[in-house]
């Protein structure tokens, strides 16, 4: 396992440190001052939260030394770094060494306490207390960035003096960095397997593991198979195919392959486990038992297999107990259930006590007892189990075994919500953005509701599209706000239906009289979800409602929306003067056309004008109107501007399709040909100019 050593995932010490650092251009520390502080070689790690070797995020970070003289050589990391370590004796000081670190970019200085098997560091870090004692003491420390630069070893000395003394408190300094020291290869060797196995279980462990338990953060709830990152957990569990590999690593190792459907390498790693009689390897080989997974199927052997190992293995009567709570031999067998739960709950397993949990609060094969539902969900958060925490923070929401506490609730759901689980951040979300039980933020809900939602969790799709809809939290987006309701209530949301039913609830107010009854329904189509088509009869009033809530509203809020609003408006502006119908012989009628047009105008802009702007039903109306002007534009069936094309060029035959919308609605579902062009002039004289000199199209 030597190799182990030289592994990517080191990162130096120096690495870890930087920031606030007293540093140098050129060594201040005279090497034969120095003496080797650990030994003729060592390995050192960072003991992290909960005594682990690897952070919240799996990484370990580390450094070994190898004596060259009265120095050290650090090994390889950070990218293939090495540099040399000097550790000189102080006296006088509430530490035992000053350490000289050398970097790419010069020297840095940290202060050591040593103890048995471990060292405690700290950065020598100066504040403007410190500067400003260093200055009456005639050192002036140059700034660096973060950093401040000595140049001689008389203002190192003064410089660490100074510090010790402002940080010193009781003649004792608090060093905050603390390391697990390993002296020699045997001893290094083991340090290096531990830091390497939690390595490992960060990315692959079992949540059952008691091994991964002792992880810091969300690590400690494990890694459910389907979301082992496989390259990942790859690289950092390899080395559990070697023999000597424990056998938490081996089992990872395994998990990994049964998720890439890898069984053939599965005997290799299994065989010596199952000979251990090591708990998680029967379990894995009853599952493939059960599930056929590289083996002939076979439900009954597997669930032998369970049944022979439960009595000796309480993680395995927890297991069994749960498949059959499941039904997975058929029919439920709670009293079986709870039997295998209560001998795997009395060994200590947390898991066991949440499935008892669930027994006493659905009443299943025993006497309903909520209260004691939520004491034993509670007992499995003590426990570590991320179930526990949800159902714990469930109760304490709603009240129920206990009684309500919103700020309790939200502690044991922050705490599972950080873990991913959907659920919880669903209901942390909540909570957040309505300041239950916690001060209220709703931007940082939005984001746990995000996350729900992308894990299928249909309140939180609600309660996203809402919040998406009226921008609370995140930027305001109708559009795609309503789209989210819409999608969440089409999978049975009742939340998301209620909530689209709010955003157009508000009755339309009643139509001018003289509104063509054929505008008349497509208006009340406007106010609710039916589809409708901007035709020449509809058009003008239309065309009066986008100039309204355009011009005065600012309605839509998004730019490109409000544009396309604006183009509509132009629309019925460009059929108003002049008429749809203006080279009609029969100048009643032509004149008649051109009163009707204005007059719908004039009336879908005071029908507009009943409308709150700040209402849902006007943002409603405006984005239906966006989404009906654009759907005519480009739908199915808009073939004018690419049968154009060829002619004059997209962007000119798309300009001439806008102008002519005004007269000839339906323009873009129409195929271009020569008389287009001489039907819109006929219908209104004053759009040939605008043709001319805005698309630059004369010659037609």
């Amino acid at each position: 396992m030597r190799r182990l050593r030289a592994i990517s995932i080191l990162v130096l010490l120096s690495a870890w440190l930087a920031g606030c650092e007293l540093k140098s251009t050129a060594p201040l520390v005279d090497p034969a001052q120095a003496e080797l502080a650990f030994g003729p070689a060592f390995t050192a790690i960072m003991v992290q939260e909960k005594g682990s070797l690897v952070d919240t995020k799996g990484a370990i970070f580390a450094v070994t030394g190898t004596a060259r003289g009265n120095v050290y050589e650090m090994g390889p990391g950070n990218g293939g770094e090495g540099g040399t370590m000097a550790f000189l004796p102080v006296r006088g000081m509430p530490f035992d060494y000053l350490l000289q670190m050398s970097g790419k970019d010069g020297f840095s200085y940290t202060a050591v306490r040593k103890t048995e098997g471990a060292a405690a560091v700290a950065n020598i870090d100066l504040n403007p207390e410190i500067l400003k004692t260093l200055e009456a003491r005639g050192i002036r420390p140059i700034a660096d960035g973060m950093n401040h630069r000595v140049e001689s070893r008389g203002a190192l000395d003064e410089t660490v003096r100074a510090w010790a003394e402002a940080r010193s408190k009781g003649g004792r300094i608090e060093l905050p960095f603390h390391f697990e020291i390993a002296r020699g290869a045997a001893e290094s060797e083991a340090l290096m397997a531990r830091a390497l196995t939690q390595h490992c279980l960060a990315r692959a462990g079992h949540p059952l593991d008691p091994e991964v338990k002792k992880l810091p953060g969300k690590l400690a709830f494990g890694v459910a198979l389907e979301r082992i990152d496989s390259a990942a957990a790859t690289t950092a569990c390899a080395w559990g195919a070697q023999p000597e590999a424990p056998d938490p690593v081996r089992y990872a190792l395994a998990r990994i392959h049964v998720q890439a459907k890898q069984y053939d390498r599965l005997p290799a790693l299994m065989e010596p486990m199952i000979a251990r009689d090591y708990p998680f390897a029967l379990l894995l080989r009853a599952d493939q038992l059960m599930r056929g997974l590289g083996v002939g199927a076979d439900v009954a052997a597997g669930r032998r297999l369970l049944e022979d190992a439960a009595p000796r293995h309480p993680l395995i009567a927890y297991n069994l107990g749960a498949m059959h709570a499941g039904g997975r031999f058929g029919q439920p067998d709670y009293a079986a259930a709870r039997r295998l739960y209560e001998q795997a709950a009395a060994a200590g397993v947390g898991a066991a006590k949440v499935g008892l949990g669930y027994l006493y609060a659905d009443g299943a094969g025993v006497a309903r007892d909520e209260p004691r539902a939520f004491g034993l969900f509670r007992e499995g958060a003590d426990a570590g189990e991320l179930a526990g925490y949800v159902e714990t923070g469930r109760a304490l929401y709603f009240g129920t075994g206990t009684g309500r506490d919103h700020e309790g609730a939200y502690g044991y759901l922050k705490t599972a919500a950080a873990a991913d689980h959907p659920e919880a951040q669903y209901m942390a979300g909540f909570m957040l953005s309505q300041g239950q039980g916690v001060a209220k933020s709703e931007t940082e809900g939005f984001k746990l509701l995000e996350a729900a939602s992308a894990a299928g969790i249909l309140p939180a799709s609600a309660e996203g599209g809402r919040m998406t809809y009226y921008g609370l939290g995140t930027r305001a987006d109708r559009q795609k706000g309503r789209q989210i309701l819409e999608e969440a209530a089409g999978k049975g949301s009742q939340a998301a239906k209620t909530y689209l039913a709010a955003l157009t609830g508000q009755p339309l107010p009643d139509l001018p009289s003289g509104v063509p009854d054929a505008v008349k329904s497509d208006v009340r189509k406007l106010g609710g979800r039916e589809a409708f088509s901007l035709n020449h009869v509809n058009m003008p009033f239309m065309a009066g409602m986008a100039q309204h809530l355009g011009k005065v509203c600012g309605l839509p809020g998004k730019m490109d929306d409000r544009l396309e609003l604006t183009g509509l408006a132009l629309n019925g502006a460009s059929s108003m003067l002049g008429g749809p119908d203006y080279s009609n012989p029969d100048i009643g009628k032509a004149v008649g056309a051109m009163m009707s047009s204005t007059a719908l105008l004039a009336a879908g802009a005071k029908f507009a004008e009943q409308i709150p702007c700040d209402s849902p039903l006007a943002e409603h109306i405006a984005d239906r109107l966006v989404a009906a002007s654009r759907s005519n534009r480009t739908g199915a069936g808009a073939r004018f501007v690419p049968s154009c094309a060829p002619t004059f060029g997209e962007t000119r035959c798309a300009c001439l399709a806008q102008i002519g919308r005004g007269v000839i609605p339906d323009i873009y579902q129409r195929s271009y040909d020569r008389g287009i062009i001489k039907e819109i002039i006929s219908r209104n004289p004053l759009l040939g100019l605008t043709i001319g000199l805005t698309c630059q199209i004369s010659n037609y």
